[in-house]
């Protein structure tokens, strides 16, 4: 179910999708500043991580940061981090794992 806009912030699929979009821009940079040392931090993670701190910023939450939940890299992680925020915070419903597939297409580019 999603939020309202009475109860907490929400987002748009528009603004979802203007936030994937500039994070999508950066990409290159934030490939770039990865912590490489980091092995679990591979790129889909660290574009995950992106997108997940700049969609919590839009929505004037906290950052959180998060763990690789025993997988082998924090991708799993930020994707149902990013999946959740969009389900819980959207407007109206919309098909956020496409708006996020899209971002991932954009920015592996």
């Amino acid at each position: 179910m999603s939020a309202t806009a009475t109860d907490k912030t929400t987002i748009s699929r528009d603004q979802f999708k203007r936030v994937a979009e500039k994070v999508a821009k950066e990409a290159p940079a934030i490939l770039k500043a990865r912590d490489k040392s980091d092995k679990a931090m591979d790129k889909k993670s660290a574009l995950l991580r992106a997108l997940y701190f700049s969609l919590r910023e839009k929505l004037g939450l906290p950052a959180e940061k998060l763990t690789t939940m025993g997988f082998k890299t924090y991708e799993r992680a930020y994707l149902e981090a990013v999946y959740t925020l969009a389900y819980e915070r959207a407007k109206e419903p919309f098909d956020y794992e496409k708006a996020v597939d899209d971002f991932m297409s954009k920015a592996l580019r």
